[in-house]
């Protein structure tokens, strides 16, 4: 009888260490997705200030590859972003598309894409006004 409840305790131990550890992948492997999501956004920030307070022309972005983002108090690269560029004009309004894939530094690494496009009018500052998540 004492054989049959020890298996029982076995049992049930066993099933709660993979349920908690299902639990802590599933919470790592968000942590990760968060990280990769927040490296595209730092990649279209950076187009916003390049058109904006660095006053790079549209025609003249270029593709920015392996941008490496840093925390500013340890130093360690924490992610990277990619970045392409499509300008069009029409009238008075130019729209630059920016594609921004991020990816964070996991030993697995994941990317989250962002497409987004900015707008200009009569040489004003650009604005975002479509902002996607890719996959």
């Amino acid at each position: 009888m004492m054989l049959v409840f020890l298996s029982l305790v076995l049992i049930m131990m066993i099933a709660g260490a993979r349920f908690i550890a299902l639990r802590y992948h599933q919470a790592a492997n968000q942590n990760q997705r968060e990280q990769a999501y927040d490296a595209a956004e730092s990649g279209v920030y950076y187009a916003v200030w390049l058109v904006n307070a660095a006053g790079v022309a549209p025609a003249q972005l270029t593709p920015i590859t392996n941008y490496q983002i840093t925390d500013s108090l340890t130093h360690k690269v924490v992610g990277n972003f990619n970045l392409s560029f499509t300008t069009s004009t029409q009238g008075n309004k130019t729209t630059v598309t920016v594609t921004s894939t991020g990816q964070n530094t996991a030993t697995l690494p994941i990317q989250q894409k962002i497409i987004a496009s900015l707008e200009s009018t009569s040489g004003s500052l650009y604005k975002v006004i479509k902002w996607d998540q890719g996959i």
